[in-house]
């Protein structure tokens, strides 16, 4: 099973390369990250996300993400856009690796996803299942069952239009690098500004707050991202 995911990981990644540089906007995203969790008082981080619109409509992307806490996190995704009428809808496919060096563990996970944007709403409704195991021993692996995954936004100004700033509230548990159990709530307020058509900055704060009982096995507390997006080409 392992063996098959793990080629199934490189078909993905063979194949986003191949498709998105012979043609297509390439826009990359950089940027740092920061906060704690209820066992560490700081966690820091940097990240990288290239984004390949190889079409009108299609979208390809990548990141990696690297902590102070010896995790490497990684993920392909592909995004496809159907316009309808005032709305647009989404159809996402996403595969995400995380190596746990201090605890010699890693994980595989799949999300598949339908979402929405309207106006200055936008949400994603899909199900991931996540494969866990020590490196190099697969005999003990643990599979999740399905695990739902939700996010809702309500934004400033329509995404659609072409402002200079916006704002964004959101709710979800998951987000870029990050999935959740369907019970673990991530409240988040995004804020973009864009210097000009090729360069941005943005910010993002995100609230975990803790589990029932004030038990919680989150990887944060609180966290923060800031970064830049430029258009390369």
């Amino acid at each position: 099973m392992i063996f098959k995911i793990r080629c199934l990981s490189s078909i993905i990644l063979l194949c986003s390369f191949c498709v998105a540089f012979p043609a297509g906007k390439l826009v990359l995203k950089t940027g740092t990250e920061l906060g704690s969790s209820y066992t560490t008082n700081f966690i820091g981080g940097g990240f990288v996300v290239p984004e390949w619109n190889v079409a009108d409509n299609v979208e390809l992307s990548g990141g990696l993400k690297i902590t102070n806490e010896e995790k490497t996190s990684i993920f392909l995704s592909n995004t496809v856009k159907i316009p309808l009428k005032s709305c647009e809808l989404r159809i996402m496919d996403k595969f995400v690796h995380n190596d746990y060096n201090a605890w010699n563990m890693q994980d595989f996970l799949f999300f598949s996803g339908l979402g929405i944007t309207a106006h200055r709403f936008d949400g994603m409704l899909g199900f991931s299942y996540r494969v866990i195991t020590k490196k190099g021993e697969f005999k003990e692996s643990i599979f999740e069952p399905l695990n739902f995954q939700y996010d809702f936004g309500l934004s400033l100004f329509p995404q659609s239009q072409k402002h200079k700033w916006n704002l964004r509230l959101g709710i979800s548990n998951y987000d870029i690098f990050l999935f959740e159990r369907a019970e673990n709530i991530i409240f988040s307020l995004r804020g973009d500004y864009r210097f000009s058509e090729r360069l941005g900055v943005f910010g993002i704060v995100n609230l975990r707050p803790a589990g029932n009982f004030s038990l919680s096995a989150h990887y944060y507390s609180f966290y923060s991202q800031t970064g830049i997006r430029w258009t390369i080409l």
